[in-house]
This record gives C-alpha cells, structure tokens and sequence, in this order.
C-alpha cells in the first residue's frame, strides 16, 4: 500500500489491457520463430519487425472498410477495437512505459515521431469510417452526399475543432462520437506530443 490503492488498480488494469492487444501476440510469435530459426536478431529488432508489420496491416483493414466494405455490427467492433487499442499502445510505450525514456537514441526518437503520425491519421481514418459506415444517419449531410471525401474531410477537421459545413452532428449519439474524437486529438497534440518530438543527442 505504499502507493496507495489507485495506481496499482489502474496499473493492473493497463497491465491486462496490454495483453489484449493484438499486436503484443504477434510480437511473441516473431520472437518465438526468430528463435526457432536462429535469425540471431536482437530482440528490439524483432519486436520492430512485428509491430510494422501490424501496422500495414491494421492500416490496410482500415482502408478496405472505408472505400469498400458494407456496414455491419462486426466491422464496427473491430473498428473500434483498433482504434482503442491505437491510443492504448501508444499510449503505453510512450508515456506510461517510462523505462523505455531512458534508453531512446536517434532512432528511437525518430520512430517515437514517425509512430505519433501514424497514430494521429490512423485515428483520423477510423473515426472517417464510423461516420461514413456506421452512423451516417447520425449527422446531416449537405445535399445527402455521404462520400469518403465529406466523411474524411469532416474527421479532419473535427480533429482540429474545425467545423465542416457539409457534414454536422444531428443526434445525441454523433455529438459524443464527435466529442471524443476531439478529446482524442487532444491527448495526441497537447499531450503525447512533448514527448515525442525527435530530439537527436549531440
């Protein structure tokens, strides 16, 4: 109890959301077979490997839900689970994990940066796709066009408290949609960002 009962209740908790999290599964499958195979590759290495990989990958589902898929209550799950689990992660690895602070090089630093892009439009996209897909009848859309250039222009701009006069919230639901997609981009921005931006040693 030296820390009192909150932080080790919220720890556990991140600690067990860590472990729903795809792409740690697949970091212990690339470090399993890199043994197995005697790749000899550092550990770091590997786990980049992976965590690339899943990247292109969750990319990739993505923007096949945004331009080609039909809506339907499964894609909205996985949908939303990646984009919890996008803030998770880099959450996680780069401000709760405060060990892996301590030993950033260049490299490390440019990846932090490269990494909070990504993160940043990956949100931008699947919060596109929720609108478009899952409740466009949620929002009123100028001349009825629901495309995927409204539905993006919107997410972008709603990200920035930009408003977008083709596409605006009409029901509870899309206002706290729209709500928490502002909240996100602020963490991202005003949080995260401090502690991301490369800042090479001499």
């Amino acid at each position: 109890m030296n820390n009192g009962f909150l932080y080790p209740v919220f720890s556990f908790t991140i600690g067990i959301l860590k472990l729903l999290n795809i792409v740690e599964g697949l970091k212990w499958i690339f470090k399993y077979f890199s043994k197995k195979m005697n790749l000899k590759l550092p550990v770091y290495a590997v786990e980049r490997i992976a965590t690339d990989l899943f990247i292109v990958l969750k990319w990739g589902f993505m923007l096949w839900v945004f331009f080609c898929s039909s809506p339907s209550i499964f894609l909205e799950f996985v949908v939303w689970y990646f984009l919890l689990t996008n803030i998770y992660t880099y959450f996680y690895y780069h401000v709760w994990n405060v060990s892996s602070r301590d030993k950033l090089d260049e490299i490390r630093l440019k990846r932090r940066f490269l990494s909070l892009g990504l993160a940043f439009f990956f949100s931008v996209i699947s919060f596109a796709t929720i609108y478009k897909n899952f409740y466009a009848n949620e929002f009123i859309w100028k001349d009825k066009n629901i495309s995927f250039l409204n539905s993006f222009l919107f997410s972008l701009g709603n990200s920035f408290t930009i408003s977008y006069e083709f596409v605006k919230p009409n029901s509870e639901v899309a206002f706290s949609i729209t709500i928490l997609q502002t909240t996100i981009t602020f963490i991202f921005v005003s949080i995260i960002l401090a502690t991301s931006i490369p800042q090479p040693k001499n």
